[in-house]
């Protein structure tokens, strides 16, 4: 015999959001369009400033 279990709330997902936290959109550049010459971060992989591409780095603002 099986013994009587309660059911539990279901938590949160942990990796989810938080309420009321803006949302942040993040940009990739597309290396498949012919109107998007940009560059994507070689340790992250988003998207490099104009600046920093123009200035020959291959990585974004966070990653130094």
């Amino acid at each position: 015999m099986l013994p009587n279990v309660t059911p539990i709330a279901e938590l949160p997902e942990p990796h989810g959001t938080k309420p009321g936290a803006p949302k942040v959109v993040r940009r990739f550049a597309d290396p498949f369009a012919e109107d998007d010459n940009r560059a994507n971060c070689i340790r992250c992989g988003y998207l490099v400033e104009q600046k920093r591409d123009a200035r020959g780095f291959k990585t974004c603002l966070q990653c130094g």
